[in-house]
């Protein structure tokens, strides 16, 4: 064999390692893609199982938030006395345990006292303990009565406002104010005009019933510029 075909023969061979080589590398470049795609596959799945797992927990807290205000622990009262207000109503109560909303039923327009209200405490026994000692409590001459509701007589808006503070209105003062307050020219003018329009329209009513009476009425008083 000449040293051409030798050094030929060589040549094929270093050929044939480098394929092998690309081969190899090729090989270990498709297990790494591989290790990568099932490394990506797991840490989707953990992150979706995470996921799932905050979602469930949420939804939870949720469902348990609902219960505990579903369980809401509101006692009624009745008798109250007209001289026991909101402020002294809550500070009275407090005793028992924590109170979170107070109201007393009042008349829109005057805000009289209703003798009625309603306590809301935050804490179920405490509201069995207040009704417990409450109910027939002599209280400014009044002996008390206190009823724990149930979650259907109670309805959604009934501390509405509850915190608002009140504000007694003195209409009777108002509307004597409203009569006595000092008027202009012009407001006494139209008020007279009114006065002698009516007059006239009644004694129109009776001539036309057949009476025949005649009276100075308001234009004697009406006074002369």
């Amino acid at each position: 064999m000449s040293d051409i075909e030798v050094d030929q023969i060589v040549f094929t061979d270093n050929e044939s390692e480098t394929e092998k080589n690309i081969d190899s590398e090729i090989e270990f470049n498709d297990n790494e893609n591989d290790e990568n795609e099932i490394s990506i596959k797991s840490l989707e799945e953990k992150i979706s199982t995470e996921i799932m797992e905050k979602a469930k927990a949420a939804v939870e807290a949720k469902n348990s938030e609902k219960n505990e205000e579903s369980e809401r622990s509101v006692v009624f009262l009745s008798r109250i006395p007209k001289y026991l207000n909101e402020p002294q109503l809550r500070s009275y109560f407090t005793q028992f345990g924590l109170v979170k909303s107070v109201r007393i039923s009042r008349n829109r327009r005057t805000g009289a006292h209703k003798h009625f209200g309603w306590v809301e405490f935050q804490d179920r026994h405490d509201a069995e303990v207040a009704v417990e000692v409450m109910t027939n409590y002599l209280v400014h001459f009044n002996f008390l009565q206190a009823k724990l509701l149930e979650d259907s007589e109670i309805h959604e808006g009934l501390f509405k406002n509850a915190a608002k503070p009140f504000f007694h209105v003195n209409h009777r003062r108002k509307h004597r104010e409203e009569i006595n307050k000092k008027r202009t020219a012009e407001q006494i003018q139209k008020n007279w005009d009114k006065l002698l329009k009516k007059e006239a329209v009644k004694k129109q009513k009776l001539k036309d019933e057949g009476y025949e009476y005649e009276y100075p009425g308001y234009e004697a008083l009406v006074p002369k510029e």
